[in-house]
């Protein structure tokens, strides 16, 4: 059996001092819920999802794994873009893709059903 390694941040900046001492089988992931900067300091401490973005694409390292869960809403060509530029970079495995599973306890502004 297999095994792999998932080093998962919201600040992947942080995760660039490690590299070279990773395990071959690890993958590196980040979750960017959007891409928009704006008010986003509302829903989350963590860095804007722009900053994650460049940061993310920063790191020299040939697995990474996108997280958009919960998914807040986004502008379809710069979003779609930002993944893409992963993928063109070699490194891009998979995007992960949620929906917020705590509508009772958290509002978020998620996009219609028909933009994902």
């Amino acid at each position: 059996m297999r095994k792999e390694y998932y080093f998962q941040s919201k600040n992947p900046e942080c995760l660039e001092q490690y590299i070279g001492e990773y395990p071959l089988n690890s993958i590196l992931v980040t979750t960017l819920e959007t891409n928009r900067d704006e008010g986003y300091g509302m829903v989350s401490r963590a860095p804007e999802p722009s900053v994650r973005f460049r940061d993310f694409l920063g790191l020299d390292y040939p697995r990474k794994v996108v997280t958009i869960e919960p998914v807040m809403d986004f502008d379809l060509d710069e979003f779609l873009g930002w993944m893409l530029m992963l993928k063109d970079q070699g490194s891009l495995e998979y995007v992960w893709f949620g929906y917020n599973s705590n509508l009772d306890k958290v509002q978020l502004p998620e996009p219609r059903v028909e933009k994902s």
